[in-house]
């Protein structure tokens, strides 16, 4: 996992272009900074696509931070930690 700010990412998880950049953000599996709660973030349930960039909100604690799509792809299945 690795720290954006508020939160551990351990991977992402969404639809790519054909070049493999992020379009969309589906999944992005985490750990809160602040509580230490380990979830997996979906739309509607702790995470909000947004153009660009992506929101995460903490089910537990409530923390949350927007990180964009460019870093998020650095943890994406296709290449990332």
């Amino acid at each position: 996992m690795r720290d954006i700010g508020q939160f551990y990412v351990a991977s992402v998880e969404g639809v790519t272009r054909a070049d493999g950049t992020l379009l969309q953000v589906t999944r992005i599996d985490c750990a809160c900074l602040k509580c230490s709660r380990q979830f997996r973030a979906i739309p509607g349930h702790g995470l909000v696509d947004l153009d660009g960039a992506a929101a995460l909100s903490c089910p537990g604690c409530g923390n949350h931070q927007s990180v964009s799509r460019a870093r998020l792809e650095e943890f994406s299945s296709r290449g990332g930690d």
